[in-house]
């Protein structure tokens, strides 16, 4: 995750970032990474499509939210 502060000296627009925490970074990790990239909008990723990554992605949406950095998005099927 920490690779993530690299790219804080670029003008990222939208970051799509995996919060299953299984395969990937947990919302935890994928929160802390926006406040790095400093994206205007982010959307998470890798979740919801099978009981093992199952997560609650409004608790990512509230995260990033709580940090005032970007707007996140969440899009529901």
């Amino acid at each position: 995750m920490f690779d993530m502060q690299m790219l804080a000296s670029y003008k990222i627009d939208v970051a799509c970032l995996p919060i299953d925490g299984v395969y990937n970074m947990d919302m935890t990790d994928a929160a802390t990474a926006v406040t790095y990239i400093k994206p205007v909008t982010v959307f998470p990723i890798h979740f919801d499509t099978w009981p093992k990554i199952r997560v609650e992605s409004v608790d990512f949406a509230r995260r990033v939210m709580a940090d005032g950095v970007s707007v996140p998005k969440v899009l529901t099927s």
